[in-house]
């Protein structure tokens, strides 16, 4: 199974700001919990980049994600 709950919010017309928790377990797999936050500026009405970071049990991991909107 796999269970998450997250938040988005709109601090400004172009800024977004997101966190989100999840946990995992699979029979074959490592159960552990996750969590991200982070970031968005849009730079148009389809085109936003962010900064985050993901941490988990295993590792962290720093992102810039590009969001293209369609």
């Amino acid at each position: 199974y796999d269970a998450g709950v997250g938040v988005r919010v709109l601090l400004a017309p172009r800024w977004e700001a997101y966190a989100a928790a999840r946990y995992q377990h699979n029979g074959t797999l490592n159960a552990h919990a996750q969590g991200d936050a982070g970031v968005y500026f849009a730079l148009s009405s389809r085109v936003a980049v962010g900064a985050g970071v993901t941490i988990d049990a295993q590792q962290t991991a720093y992102l810039f994600r590009l969001r293209v909107s369609y």
